[in-house]
């Protein structure tokens, strides 16, 4: 199959990898958090369930730069988009490491809500008009590869008994070369024939009246706050509850991630294109799978086993949501349903994982994976009233 079949459109490998290099760029800072957090939690002397705060300042700004994301793309295209993007999270996680207290913490995880709305909105509403469900996959698979060295990275220091800023410094760097190379590369998006974004005239009003985009909206909030809810606590939960080593809880957030990589590139290496409804309610009932595995065994074998299935099967379903907006909603309403679901993921990765961590506070970190077996079952449900769009979209 030749590439312009594979992204549906006349795209230049070039700009297809940059691409992929602004989601590994997107999901490295994501991979950190997760496991300095016990650490990190402990510095700033606030407790466990504060990581709600912070899910709650990111979401401020990735909520913003989401729904201007469209605005942003017309006026800057994505080259100087991902540009600003990256300065903006490499400037947040500078802030993240030499912060003197918790009050600036909370406004540098504005910062980079915002460079992470911008560049998630902006790719996710090019990619939904330019690739097919498999190039979108391999896009969020690369997600995953920032995902998973994120804890891998922040595991080696802690192992090393080395100060968890250094991860985040680390990061930043990689953040501000990633920048570096979008700018020196930014005329390479500058061919009209993808550019930019289809124009349209439909509000964003008009868009989300529309009763399939409001169920959709639900569907990434509780996906994405899933996701991100077990990513965020997992290592907690096995160091903490389980007496894991800190060394293996941080490997198996690795694992957890490294299974988005695997099942989204599992999509985009099928030779025949898969219709959305073929992806989406099998991944849905692995992952629910997983974490009924998570909730039952507890020696490392099939804790590994539980969550490489969770992070395997839920993975190809944000990216076969993103790439099928168009045929579930309709061209006219693409680029703005796209913002709203960034926005709807980015209110799921607040709300999900803080009230998993409340929870958890007060019922016990043993509780998480029944919560989160709750949450993949709401899942089911609204995917189960969402459109599902025809077998060849």
């Amino acid at each position: 199959m030749s590439f312009a079949a594979f992204t549906n459109r006349r795209i230049g490998y070039a700009t297809f990898v940059l691409a992929c290099a602004g989601f590994v760029s997107l999901g490295l800072p994501d991979g950190l958090l997760g496991v300095a957090w016990p650490t990190m939690s402990a510095a700033f002397d606030v407790d466990l369930s504060a990581l709600g705060q912070l899910f709650v300042a990111t979401t401020a700004g990735y909520c913003i730069a989401s729904v201007a994301a469209v605005r942003l793309l017309s006026l800057m295209g994505i080259g100087l988009l991902l540009v600003a993007s990256c300065a903006a999270t490499a400037l947040s996680l500078v802030g993240y490491a030499i912060a003197p207290g918790w009050a600036l913490l909370l406004m540098c995880g504005v910062v980079a809500g915002a460079g992470g709305g911008a560049i998630d909105a902006g790719l996710n509403a090019h990619a939904a008009h330019h690739f097919s469900v498999r190039a979108v996959n391999l896009l969020h698979a690369c997600y995953g590869v920032g995902t998973a060295a994120g804890p891998l990275i922040m595991t080696s220091i802690l192992v090393a008994q080395r100060p968890w800023v250094l991860g985040y410094l680390i990061v930043a760097i990689a953040q501000l070369m990633l920048a570096c190379a979008f700018r020196h590369a930014r005329n390479r998006w500058s061919s009209p024939r993808y550019r930019n974004t289809p124009a349209t005239n439909v509000s964003m009003l008009e868009t989300v009246r529309r009763r399939d985009v409001r169920w959709s909206l639900l569907l990434f909030l509780l996906y994405v706050g899933a996701e991100a809810g077990a990513g965020a606590w997992i290592f907690s939960f096995l160091s903490m509850q389980r007496d894991f080593s800190v060394a293996s809880a941080g490997l198996l957030v690795s694992v957890y991630w490294a299974g988005l990589f695997a099942g989204r590139t599992a999509i985009a290496l099928t030779p025949v294109t898969p219709g959305a409804g073929t992806i989406l309610h099998p991944c849905t009932m692995g992952a629910v799978t997983g974490v009924t595995m998570l909730t039952l065994f507890q020696a490392f074998a099939p804790t590994c086993a539980a969550v490489t299935l969770l992070g395997a099967a839920s993975g190809p379903i944000f990216p076969t949501l993103i790439s099928s907006t168009a045929a579930r909603h309709g061209a006219d309403h693409t680029a703005n349903a796209v913002s709203l679901q960034v926005a709807a993921s980015a209110l799921g990765l607040a709300v999900v994982p803080a009230l998993l961590g409340a929870l958890s506070a007060t019922q016990g970190l043993n509780t998480l994976p029944l919560l989160l077996l709750i949450v993949w079952g709401l899942i089911a449900l609204t995917l189960s009233r969402t459109v599902v769009v025809r077998r060849d979209a």
